[in-house]
């Protein structure tokens, strides 16, 4: 009986090394992934004077972060941006970035700290809102 509970729990302890090790892999890899795509996006320069007056949605979705944007512009000027989805891991924080772009106006403000992927996944979606006037 004892030898059977031995080998029942070297096979389970065996079993969640295993699964402990593909998890940290995949994690690993999803995190290269999310880095890449941070790293590559490049926030072009707009003219909010081309923009027509209206509301846009944008999205961007990098598997770990997604976001979904409505950006509203009226007289030239971004007046609201409202943050429609943001899986974000712990970059909640970001959030806030949209209140830079508010007074800013423009996408070439700076990132807020600790939450950088999903400050660039917001500006993206912004951008990308704007981009399909």
């Amino acid at each position: 009986m004892k030898r059977t509970l031995l080998v029942i729990g070297t096979f389970f302890l065996i079993m969640a090394v295993f699964m402990g090790v593909k998890l940290t892999r995949e994690f690993s890899a999803m995190s290269r992934e999310l880095q890449e795509k941070a790293n590559s996006v490049v926030f072009g320069d707009f003219q909010l004077s081309e923009v027509p007056d209206g509301a846009y949605e944008g999205s961007c979705d990098w598997g770990i972060i997604a976001v979904r944007t409505k950006v509203t512009v009226q007289n030239g000027r971004i007046s609201a941006i409202n943050i429609l989805q943001h899986n974000n891991g712990r970059g909640k924080a970001a959030e806030k970035i949209t209140e830079s772009v508010l007074s800013d106006q423009t996408l070439q403000v700076d990132l807020v700290s600790g939450a950088t992927y999903s400050s660039k996944a917001i500006l993206s979606a912004i951008q990308d809102a704007l981009a399909g006037k």
